[in-house]
């Protein structure tokens, strides 16, 4: 029994160690204003010196990552034995220089945005910047019209993205006792409420813009190409050949904060026949994808292989009675063999 015992005592003892050793992982940022320079030994965390103002001195500190990262501060080089120490805009109380030095615990937040949120407008952002690019030097109304749009949208998706990356930040300042905080050049980091309030915006503006887009605009193909640009859906085909028989798959994969439905559609070459060539899916969840696999078999005895077979994904979302609807036309390519 003991003999058994032991290797699972041994065990133990090992994870304890290793959570308590990952639990203890604190970063160390050194702010020196002698020398005028910070040092962090985490590299998921990005860093600068804050432009100093006589004494007062600090330093800026970007979370590269969503989870909250734990980090003692210190300073080093104080010429005052006193400072008011504020972090984020908030006033920690006053400390002496040895409790500088010695270093303080403080904390840089994590994401508390939906990341489904965050998907969409990292995803789109791309997008609305390529379909800008293509149309803005067309000469009519309709392309002018949703460039206007489009210059709007890249400015919520830009605007929301950094609300929520600087929320990720820590901003230490430390001034010497009694005098005035100057503000540092820093972003301007907003609280809870309003980070989660800027980015719902942006996510929300996007929905009426497209479903603007897909009512509004008379021209199918502008019309079409708008919707898509603003809704993060990704359509891929694929075309294999197996024993001689054409093999097509299609999926739809949702980086839109909103659920997608919709349908995927087969055109079957001449000669050939194949016995589903539609899929039907709805409420297609962010970041997931639904796939459709067609095997096509020949109808005519001599039917040649197809150079490419057209499939097409006819896609929609609606949030508050506010619809937006689109179409995807790919052609899987024949391999070469």
């Amino acid at each position: 029994m003991k003999l058994a015992a032991t290797p699972i005592l041994i065990l133990a003892i090992s994870l304890v160690g290793l959570f308590s050793s990952a639990q203890a992982s604190v970063a160390t940022l050194v702010v020196d204003a002698a020398n005028q320079l910070v040092k962090c030994d985490d590299e998921k965390l990005e860093f600068r010196l804050l432009k100093p103002f006589g004494s007062q001195v600090g330093a800026f500190v970007q979370n590269t990552t969503v989870e909250p990262q734990k980090l003692q501060v210190k300073f080093s080089g104080l010429t005052e034995p006193r400072y008011d120490l504020y972090a984020n805009g908030k006033y920690l109380g006053v400390k002496d220089s040895q409790e500088l030095e010695q270093g303080l615990d403080l904390t840089v937040p994590g994401r508390i945005v939906d990341p489904n949120l965050v998907l969409c407008l990292e995803t789109v952002r791309p997008l609305i910047e390529a379909e800008y690019s293509r149309l803005k030097d067309v000469r009519s109304s309709e392309p002018a019209r949703i460039c206007a749009t489009l210059q709007q949208a890249m400015g919520w998706v830009r605007s929301a993205l950094q609300i929520e990356k600087t929320y990720r930040s820590l901003t230490v300042v430390a001034v010497p006792e009694g005098r005035v905080l100057q503000r540092p050049n820093v972003p301007t980091r907003l609280d809870d409420e309003d980070t989660l309030a800027s980015v719902n915006r942006a996510c929300k503006l996007l929905h009426e813009a497209r479903a603007r887009m897909s009512k509004v605009i008379t021209d199918q193909d502008l019309r079409n190409s708008a919707v898509m640009c603003l809704t993060p859906v990704d359509f891929a085909t694929s075309f294999a050949v197996k024993n001689g028989k054409p093999y097509i798959q299609a999926c739809v994969t949702n980086y839109c904060n909103l659920p997608v439905s919709g349908k995927i559609v087969l055109s079957v070459p001449d000669g050939w026949k194949c016995e589903k060539t539609n899929l039907t899916f709805s409420n297609l969840a962010t970041g997931k994808s639904v796939r459709a696999d067609y095997v096509l078999t020949r109808n005519k005895p001599n039917a040649s292989l197809p150079k490419g077979v057209k499939v097409v994904a006819y896609l929609s979302v609606i949030q508050d009675a506010l619809r937006a609807d689109w179409v995807v036309n790919t052609i899987a390519r024949t391999p070469d063999l």
